[in-house]
């Protein structure tokens, strides 16, 4: 075990809602972690109409830095409100956000201490871990969303990161400074991407994130039905994060440091409906590149084009699959591109909750694949 002088005291939050079929699986995760136990202090954030998840935890014999949170009414039913009301009750110096379903690599937390020590910049508040799906042999869909993940986090966020540009906060395995968190009023209750939020009410405060070189294993959708209802979640509360944060946020853009956050807003948050529908546009485009009879400048734009798109969704992924030793996502490299023609969809159901129910959260059902970690983890 490292020193206990360098290791600081851990909150791990886990926010829970009908989630009896993952207790077990989430439980040992957590005992698995290679840190010092009188140093961890574990919430499990419960809604109280989960009575269901709740008799099921209450059969468990659970170690004593572990307890049992009943997030109290009066805000609204999402992970954002049950965080805030875990806040409250964190004695951590630092403090991490898990999902159900989440199984964190042993010496994640250990990893995250080691890198917030060696940093030299006090104003680095928060580490995102890198998450990869442990059922993505399923079928075709999870494999697709593991090549998205592998894309987004082990390329795009870390190249942004290094060029100190501000990278939006994944929903699981944020390693938070306590004191970071509370100064910036912890999370916007009513955002259904509260971690997408909270990434740019750091950066407006001066703080900063930086990639976490661990892993989370996590379980990801396996239906269509399932996918549209997540991803127009997500497109939804980055519009909704868009539209909030551009009203106070970074308005002064003469300072270098505040226009590079700027520019990570308008990408991850402004373009996202602007990408969404791209896709569809230069899937039409590909056959016009071929046609002769238009105009040189024409067919140069459109061949451009292609070859933009299909180096950033073929020839990108398929660099990240070999460095990453992930060849049995090889074979679906090409229809990647049709994947993401899926997000056409999403965006029109975002757009319609954005105007009908902007605070609906859709959630997630896990427990299709308990088995699927010990399979595929190698």
């Amino acid at each position: 075990m490292k020193n206990n002088n360098l290791l600081k005291t851990y909150t791990i939050l886990l926010p829970i809602y009908r989630e009896e079929l993952m207790l077990d699986q989430l439980i040992q995760a957590i005992e698995n972690l290679k840190y010092p136990k009188n140093l961890l202090q574990v919430l499990f954030l419960l809604e109280k109409d989960d009575d269901k998840t709740l008799q099921a935890l209450l059969t468990k014999k659970l170690p004593n830095y572990f307890s049992i949170l009943i997030v109290k009414e009066g805000g609204p039913k999402t992970k954002a409100n049950a965080y805030n009301y875990g806040l409250r009750y964190t004695t951590g110096e630092l403090l991490v956000i898990y999902d159900a379903e989440d199984v964190p690599e042993e010496e994640q937390l250990l990893k995250a201490v080691k890198k917030f020590n060696a940093s030299t910049d006090i104003y680095l508040s928060c580490l995102q871990a890198k998450l990869i799906f442990y059922n993505r042999s399923t079928n075709y869909l999870s494999q697709l969303c593991t090549l998205e993940y592998l894309v987004h986090f082990n390329f795009i966020l870390p190249v942004f990161s290094s060029k100190d540009i501000s990278i939006p906060l994944g929903g699981t395995s944020n390693h938070f400074k306590t004191y970071a968190l509370r100064e910036v009023g912890g999370w916007d209750q009513y955002n259904v991407t509260e971690d997408a939020d909270l990434t740019y009410r750091l950066y407006r405060k001066g703080y900063k994130i930086k990639m976490l070189d661990s892993y989370t294993y996590e379980e990801t959708v396996i239906d269509l039905k399932s996918w549209i209802r997540q991803r127009s979640r997500w497109i939804k509360g980055h519009i909704i994060t868009f539209l909030v944060q551009t009203q106070t946020a970074f308005p002064n853009l003469k300072n270098i440091k505040k226009s590079k956050n700027t520019f990570s807003l308008y990408y991850f948050m402004g373009m996202v409906l602007i990408l969404s529908f791209l896709h569809i546009f230069l899937i039409i485009l590909l056959p016009f590149s071929f046609f002769h009879n238009l105009s040189y400048v024409n067919i140069l734009l459109s061949k451009i084009c292609i070859f933009l798109y299909l180096y950033a969704y073929i020839k990108i992924p398929m660099i990240l699959i070999y460095r990453e030793k992930k060849t049995s996502l090889l074979k679906i490299c090409l229809i990647y591109p049709f994947y993401l023609l899926l997000y056409n969809i999403a965006s029109v159901f975002a757009v319609i909750q954005l105007i009908i129910n902007p605070y609906k959260w859709d959630k997630t059902n896990h427990g299709n694949n308990l088995i699927s970690y010990l399979i595929n983890k190698k």
